[in-house]
């Protein structure tokens, strides 16, 4: 099958992999359970909890993440930007399946 036959949308992430990062301009998504949802870029991390409160780090300044800047309000245009690549709808994780013995 050649890249042309398949009917998936995406961008393929073979050459972030690869090392080249030179155009890769989308922030890494993390999902930890339902609706807690983490936005990373070499220098940003944004975090959205499920119970709506927020985080924001600047690696620059800040690479253990001490200082939540999130409610500074010269962040909220930065901030604005990463909640676009939020999940807007989200299923139920699937509950711990049992083994057949």
């Amino acid at each position: 099958m050649n890249s042309q036959d398949r009917s998936c949308d995406g961008v393929s992430a073979i050459p972030l992999l690869k090392g080249n990062q030179d155009n890769w301009e989308r922030p890494a998504p993390m999902t930890y359970k339902k609706g807690n949802h983490a936005m990373r870029t070499e220098r940003w991390r944004y975090i959205r909890y499920a119970g709506g409160t927020e985080e924001l780090f600047d690696y620059e300044v800040d690479p253990h993440e001490w200082d939540n800047i999130a409610q500074k309000p010269e962040y909220s245009g930065l901030i604005n930007g990463y909640k676009k690549w939020m999940p807007e709808n989200e299923k139920d994780h699937v509950p711990n399946l049992k083994r057949k013995k």
